[in-house]
């Protein structure tokens, strides 16, 4: 039997591989990658990481927003939006490819047991057959014996 190593990435084309970095680089919502990749003038983000709250420009509307930032906010935002859905869809194939694993280890595992289960039930039907052909012989020996015991003279003049 052979075991691997399930190996897996999560990243993207803009190098992201989760919703949130407390960098506020590399998550999909704190990545001003999906900003620059539209060619924005504002570095937008989701959200800052915790770590660095202050890094890009966080979505927000006020009265000085322009129609070019709502519309560049909402190109931000749609790109976000498909690269969690890839995401998420590279997690419920990677969780369905080790439900399958799961299955097929589990099946394995099951046929080892049966296999087993029907060795030792072959040594013990060996182990029976011995056992009642000793009972046998130990049976005609006792036989053979009484027999002997019985009758001595007949036996005397058999041995003679």
């Amino acid at each position: 039997m052979e075991v691997k190593i399930l190996r897996y990435s999560m990243t993207n084309a803009l190098g992201t591989n989760h919703l949130i970095d407390e960098n506020s680089q590399v998550g999909i919502l704190t990545n001003p990658a999906y900003a620059a990749a539209i060619g924005a003038g504002t570095d937008w983000v989701m959200l800052n990481g915790r770590n660095d709250p202050t890094a890009h420009t966080e979505f927000a509307v006020s009265q000085s927003t322009t129609d070019v930032d709502i519309t560049e906010m909402m190109e931000v935002s749609d790109n976000m939006l498909e690269a969690m859905i890839e995401a998420s869809s590279n997690l419920g194939a990677l969780n369905k490819r080790i439900e399958m694993q799961n299955d097929f280890v589990k099946d394995l595992q099951d046929t080892q047991d049966r296999g087993v289960g029907r060795m030792v039930d072959s040594n013990l039907d060996i182990a029976s057959s011995r056992l009642r052909a000793v009972e046998a012989q130990r049976s005609l020996t006792i036989s053979a014996l009484s027999i002997a015991n019985s009758q001595p003279l007949t036996m005397l003049s058999l041995l003679q």
